[in-house]
């Protein structure tokens, strides 16, 4: 949350937490801000689909994903296809797009 008080733009925030939980998060966030966010930055779950269970191997998938943003590879595996889905909703929101008349 202190990132979104601040005038900062990070290439890369990611949330170690379910779909569920961070879109609860991400809710939350916004009511208690009461502003426009950009949400396009925020990965969750954290990591690369690349395999492995031990902390290690959540280490290196996590890295992985920081890498592939770095160097703005689009194609990067991400644990999730759905979460794309939800930071579009929430895009479409912030554009007036998802309103209901």
């Amino acid at each position: 949350m202190a990132l979104y008080k601040k005038d900062c733009n990070p290439k890369y925030i990611g949330l170690l937490a379910s779909e569920r939980k961070a879109r609860i998060m991400l809710e939350r966030l916004k009511e208690e801000l009461a502003k426009e966010l950009d949400f396009s930055n925020i990965y969750a779950p954290v990591g690369l689909n690349i395999g492995g269970d031990t902390p290690i191997e959540i280490a290196i998938s996590i890295i992985s994903e920081i890498q592939s943003i770095r160097y703005n590879k689009e194609q990067t595996g991400h644990l999730t296809k759905e979460w794309n889905g939800i930071k579009q909703s929430y895009q479409n929101d912030k554009m007036g797009i998802n309103k209901e008349i």
